[in-house]
């Protein structure tokens, strides 16, 4: 047909809910004075800062991609014909948002060698792959990142937070692998 559809992502929402309190101590904590001026401020400028945040950075990225994934799956479902491409864009902080999401995005694990896939988890002992400890943690979609730097299980408990970050581990996930580190070395420092 030839169209184009834009399909607007509200993050906003996902932030400033009842649930996160955002918007009560934001009034809480701001003068009822220049009305205009603080709105603004409430509404736009502070969500800089939310974003640079850890607490909210991963609420916030998380309420785009799902949106986004709802969206373009509703999308397929009212149109179950189109095969064309798909272009996102995204203005002041969306676009940043945007950024951050897109070259984080994980790789798709397309073959997997037979050899780490015939491994039982815990044969012989501690031998569980890093495939299998990834699914265990739920974060098997950043298997290929790992095994594109050659890291294994052995070498993922020497990480630390910084190389997590610079494989492009979001926070929440490089919490959970962090969490793991942790206990491992517990483990081997109690045992």
């Amino acid at each position: 047909v030839g169209r184009v559809e834009f399909l607007p992502v509200n993050w906003y929402s996902a932030l400033h809910t009842d649930t996160t309190g955002v918007d009560n101590d934001l009034r809480r904590i701001t003068l009822p004075s220049i009305s205009r001026l603080r709105h603004f401020t409430n509404e736009t400028l502070l969500d800089l800062f939310f974003y640079s945040s850890p607490t909210y950075c991963q609420t916030i990225v998380d309420a785009v991609a799902g949106e986004m994934n709802r969206l373009y799956k509703l999308f397929l479902h009212r149109n179950p014909d189109y095969r064309g491409a798909v272009s996102v864009m995204g203005h002041s902080l969306g676009s940043l948002i945007l950024f951050d999401l897109l070259t984080n995005q994980k790789e798709l694990v397309k073959t997997i060698s037979p050899q780490k896939t015939d491994l039982k988890e815990n044969a012989g002992g501690d031998a569980e792959t890093l495939q299998g400890l990834l699914q265990k943690l739920h974060l098997s979609e950043y298997c290929a990142v790992l095994e594109k730097e050659k890291i294994d299980k052995e070498i993922l408990v020497l990480c630390t937070e910084n190389d997590l970050k610079e494989l492009g581990i979001p926070m929440g996930p490089r919490k959970k692998i962090l969490n793991y580190i942790k206990m491992q070395r517990s483990r081997q420092d109690g045992g």
